[in-house]
């Protein structure tokens, strides 16, 4: 049970810091896309 605690918590700062993550990744998808012209 103390295992999964652990894991909640770190479930917690992982979901939190994926965000952060996910705004920066299409962040920089966007900028990618405008300076390579992008798929269409």
């Amino acid at each position: 049970m103390a295992e999964r605690k652990e894991t909640s918590k770190l479930g917690k700062l992982r979901s939190s810091v994926r965000q952060q993550k996910g705004k920066l990744y299409i962040i920089k998808m966007c900028i990618a896309m405008l300076i390579c012209g992008g798929p269409n």
